[in-house]
């Protein structure tokens, strides 16, 4: 089993990001935002390709699963 770090998704926004990380710890998946500080002090110097929310690999096909996975707190109550 790997430990090495894979990106699951990419955030332009840190709130964004951070909402995707919780929704991660929730279902006990360990991982970790790249490049979110410089992202936010220095926009034009950061990666372009945003903020970087990574897994450990053996954990790539759990995660994607409930990212793509509607949030529960997107559901109105009636």
């Amino acid at each position: 089993m790997s430990n090495e770090l894979v990106d699951v998704a990419t955030f332009g926004l840190a709130w964004e990001a951070h909402l995707a990380q919780s929704r991660l710890e929730e279902a006990g998946i360990e991982s970790f935002l790249q490049g979110e500080h410089v992202f936010q002090m220095v926009p034009y110097a950061a990666d372009p390709t945003g903020i970087r929310l990574q897994v450990p690999q053996h954990q790539i096909e759990r995660a994607s699963q409930i990212l793509a996975a509607p949030d529960r707190g997107d559901e109105k109550e009636h």
